[in-house]
């Protein structure tokens, strides 16, 4: 479904700041899980 978006190329910097923001939340919960 991703890969879909971002194929079609108009919609691949919503994904990217998607992405970013998933990837931010990721790390916060790794972290809050190593204390």
């Amino acid at each position: 479904m991703i890969i879909r978006v971002i194929s079609r190329g108009s919609m691949t910097s919503e994904v990217t700041k998607w992405w970013k923001g998933l990837a931010r939340e990721l790390e916060d919960d790794i972290e809050s899980l190593e204390e």
